[in-house]
């Protein structure tokens, strides 16, 4: 009796989950509109990294094939002396949140190129947007952030 309990208890509770992603899907990811109400804070690196991604194309007005993805939770652009990085980090680079982006606790150090964002009360994970710009042909480091932080957040 309990084995065949067992059996239907595993079986309703652990279904199958997604199939890993093919190598096509790993060197380019598909487009991914975050989830509202929850964006990437504690999803899945696949799904953090479409966000990622496709969050950083629209930012920019580029194409998905124009942003890379760097596992597991990176995505980037690079041009001439320039590079764009959004980047999930499970637990927080700072230990100090003496700023507020888009009502959220952060770091914000624009001349320095980076702006990491708490994503959610009482929990470490992290949202870091870096620019780098030697030739000054990017925007602004906070015009790229407004656009990303407030639907990485689930907003």
């Amino acid at each position: 009796m309990a084995e065949r309990l067992g059996t239907v208890m595993i079986g309703a509770i652990a279904t199958p989950g997604p199939s890993l992603p093919s190598e096509a899907e790993r060197l380019h990811p598909p487009e991914m509109t975050p989830i509202t109400g929850t964006g990437i804070a504690d999803a899945a690196y696949p799904l953090i990294m479409r966000q990622l991604y496709t969050q950083l194309a629209r930012a920019l007005g580029l194409s998905l094939g124009e942003v890379e993805p760097d596992w597991p939770g990176t995505g980037r652009h690079q041009a001439g002396g320039a590079e764009v990085k959004l980047s999930y980090h499970p637990s927080s680079l700072t230990q100090h949140f003496g700023d507020r982006f888009a009502g959220r606790p952060a770091d914000v150090s624009e001349p320095g190129g980076i702006i990491e964002v708490q994503l959610v009360d009482g929990s470490a994970q992290t949202l870091v947007i870096s620019v780098y710009d030697l030739d000054r042909t990017m925007p602004g480091i906070r015009r790229i952030a407004e656009k990303v932080v407030p639907p990485l957040l689930g907003r």
